[in-house]
């Protein structure tokens, strides 16, 4: 768990209005807490009055529309299930050349949190994959940020305590 506060303290003060904490910072350590396994516990203090700051509130909505930004432009979504022994790969070809920005995969912890390592290939315009990330522990969820240009991807697992069993993954624009 990541227990963060939008603002100086834990406890609402008039001079700590200036030291609200920006959307890109606040998206920065969601996409680091949530897109890593993480339960995100952002404390948002209420004012002497019993409400919310209108800074906190403002900052709040800015931040809930990144956070849907992420997944609204899908590429491609997919939900594999439980992949078999010989089945430690999955290949996603694009309709035409796409910039994704986000990678999103989710294991179904109901089954257990079983991936311990795995890569992400990108299929570059010219035919080639190109290693855009190598990780570690998936859990509920995973956000990588990407960069460039692609025609597909592949995503390798590489070590994992049984077969993994992956809720979702998708690419977004």
């Amino acid at each position: 768990q990541v227990d963060v506060s939008i603002r100086k303290g834990w406890f609402y003060h008039k001079k700590d209005d200036k030291t609200v904490k920006s959307v890109k910072k606040l998206m920065n350590i969601y996409v680091n807490s949530v897109g890593n396994n993480c339960v995100l516990l952002l404390n948002i203090p209420p004012t002497n009055k019993g409400v919310i700051h209108s800074k906190d509130a403002a900052v709040l909505k800015k931040l809930g529309k990144k956070i849907a930004e992420i997944t609204s432009n899908p590429i491609i979504e997919y939900k594999p299930g439980e992949l078999t022994k010989k089945q430690g790969y999955l290949e996603f070809r694009f309709d035409s050349v796409k910039k994704p920005k986000y990678f999103v995969v989710s294991e179904d912890i109901s089954k257990s949190q079983r991936v311990e390592k795995f890569d992400l290939y990108l299929l570059k315009p010219n035919g080639k994959y190109k290693k855009a990330y190598s990780g570690t522990v998936i859990g509920m969820k995973k956000i990588v940020k990407l960069k460039g240009k692609a025609l597909g991807a592949l995503f390798i697992v590489r070590q994992s305590r049984s077969n993994p069993a992956i809720k979702s993954i998708g690419f977004y624009e």
